[in-house]
């Protein structure tokens, strides 16, 4: 339920990839640093941004999904639109965070948002049609 502007603005999540391995390999550091506790980043020395969500390289799936996006699905049952999308450079991660990988090859537990979304999409629609059956019986 909506219960105030902010709950049905636009939100941005930033989420930080770890290394792959061949960064690993070369050596490579970080230009990012992360500040999840007052939402920002800051790259290099000096430019500093903030957003509403900023998740750093140990981040688990389920934690993002509760976090930046269960929130967002109870206004569906209410009736408002939402959009996720994720933007970002070729191999900054976004189909892991979005999908998880390979659906019929992954643990649940490493599921991305679009799985968790249509399962918490599917279990609401379940409890709003037993709630509904329930009410008409009453009547």
């Amino acid at each position: 339920m909506v219960n105030n502007e902010s709950d049905y603005r636009v939100k941005v999540a930033i989420r930080v990839r770890p290394f792959l391995q061949r960064e690993k390999a070369h050596e490579q550091k970080s230009c990012i640093a992360i500040h999840p506790q007052t939402s920002q980043i800051v790259i290099g020395d000096r430019k500093t941004f903030k957003y509403d969500y900023v998740f750093g390289p140990k981040i688990q799936q389920e934690e993002l999904y509760q976090t930046c996006v269960e929130p967002m699905l109870t206004n569906v049952c209410d009736g408002y639109n939402v959009t996720i999308f994720a933007y970002g450079q070729t191999g900054s991660g976004k189909t892991f965070t979005m999908t998880g990988g390979n659906i019929l090859s992954i643990p649940e537990k490493d599921y991305g948002i679009i799985p968790r979304s249509v399962q918490t999409i599917f279990d609401t629609l379940q409890v709003c049609r037993d709630y509904f059956l329930m009410l008409k019986q009453i009547n």
